[in-house]
């Protein structure tokens, strides 16, 4: 069986994937539009882009046993990514998920895709200007509780470091 390989850059999925991802050779970070994006849609430096663009997927392309054809970015609304955090992040590694079109969160395709890894992931709804985080209770609970702890590590952090803060013997 033959590769997946993606649809036209015209169809709105370039755009997206060249915003999921950074790209460290053009000091492009996670969630911003590429400056090399040309106006319609298509990489300006395609034939000559870095390796970071050459090598990265979305989870479409590598997950042709979990999602079927009618699940391609441009034809759900919505692509999707995995994070490799470090493991002691706040979010473990989770599914991110950027609507291709605005408004296709919504759209019967997208929420079927959705409530897929939701069941099985945290997954990171991006959309413009906010983040929102679903997936199983357990797992989001765990995240709260990663998230208070390291809360709890950067107030004590700028205790001690606050030279107008009453040492543990100066308090007594």
């Amino acid at each position: 069986m033959a590769p997946r390989t993606c649809g036209s850059c015209a169809g709105g999925c370039v755009t997206s994937c060249c915003t999921i991802m950074g790209v460290k050779e053009l000091d492009k970070p996670n969630g911003e539009r590429c400056p090399k994006m040309a106006s319609d849609g298509t990489c300006s430096i395609y034939a000559e882009r870095p390796a970071a663009c050459r090598e990265w997927e979305c989870v479409w392309l590598r997950a042709e046993d979990v999602l079927r054809n009618m699940d391609r970015p441009d034809r759900s609304g919505v692509i999707l990514d995995v994070t490799n955090p470090p493991p002691d992040a706040v979010i473990p590694q989770s599914i991110v998920a950027r609507e291709t079109r605005p408004g296709a969160f919504g759209e019967d395709a997208a929420k079927k895709l959705l409530a897929y890894f939701q069941k099985r992931s945290l997954v990171i709804l991006v959309g413009p200007g906010k983040r929102t985080v679903t997936g199983p209770p357990e797992m989001i609970k765990e995240m709260i509780k990663r998230r208070r702890a390291a809360d709890r590590l950067v107030a004590e952090a700028a205790t001690a470091s606050d030279p107008s803060t009453p040492s543990e013997g100066e308090r007594s």
